[in-house]
């Protein structure tokens, strides 16, 4: 895989079997993580294409883990029909369920 061609979920990452917790399904994260993908395919081409290094390079470790942690719970808040981003402000857990 070149620096730039778009990463894929593997098949075998998933268990589409597994009961998630508040009705949330497989199928979601894999969408979410499916948005994170693309961003970062989108983000990293136009940097590239400008002569700058990708954003993994770019951020430092930390910074760029928590991009992707709030990539995720964003994605997965989007996509579930259970599920929603906890509005409290550093809000444990991160995902509550609707209407909580």
């Amino acid at each position: 895989m070149s620096r730039l061609d778009r990463a894929t979920l593997h098949p075998r990452g998933f268990n589409d079997g597994t009961a998630l917790p508040y009705g949330l399904r497989v199928a979601e994260v894999k969408a979410a993580l499916d948005d994170v993908y693309d961003f970062l395919y989108n983000v990293n081409r136009f940097l590239v294409g400008k002569g700058w290094d990708r954003l993994e390079e770019t951020l430092s470790a930390a910074s760029f883990s928590g991009m992707l942690s709030e990539m995720v719970v964003q994605g997965v808040s989007r996509r579930s029909a259970t599920l929603t981003k906890n509005q409290h402000h550093n809000g444990r857990p991160d995902l509550v369920p609707q209407g909580y």
